[in-house]
Order: C-alpha cells, then structure tokens, then sequence
C-alpha cells in the first residue's frame, strides 16, 4: 500500500470517527435541552399551582371574614332591637 493510500485511509477513518463524534455530541445537547425544558415547564406548573393555592386560600379568608361581618351585624341589630324594645315599653 502507497503512502497516499494509507493517508487517504488514516484521513477517511478520522473524518468518521470525527463525524460520529460531532454527531455524539448533538445527542447530548439535544438531550440536555430537553431535559432544561422539562425542569422549565414542572417550575412553571409548581409556581402556577402555588398561586391558586394562594388565591384560594383568600378567597377563603375573605368569605369567612364575610359571614363574620354578618353575623356580627345581626346579633348588634339584636341587641339593638332588643334596647329599643325595653325602651319602647318603659
């Protein structure tokens, strides 16, 4: 074999390992940037359910302060009735 077969030969076989090599490497990147957005997208559904937690939980808060309010109202008008009435029958 020529020196410029074996050459052409060495070279070919570097060309395919390199190309394997640069193909490799696509892979990984390719499987890295997925797995980026994987972790992307469970952050954004974690923080996404955080806030409904956060909303329900006031709405809660302000629907219990609400029924508070009216009970509260109704036993002043009550009472406030009630002073009237003694009033009234004096």
């Amino acid at each position: 074999m020529s020196m410029e077969a074996m050459n052409a030969a060495f070279s070919a076989s570097n060309s395919a390992l390199y190309s394997a090599q640069i193909a490799q490497l696509q892979n990984q990147t390719q499987q890295q940037l997925m797995n980026i957005n994987t972790e992307m997208q469970s952050t954004a559904q974690k923080g996404e359910m955080q806030r409904f937690q956060i909303m329900y939980d006031t709405q809660t808060k302000v629907m219990e302060m609400q029924q508070d309010m009216t009970l509260n109202r109704a036993k002043s008008q009550d009472k406030m009735f009630g002073k009237w009435d003694e009033f009234v029958k004096q």
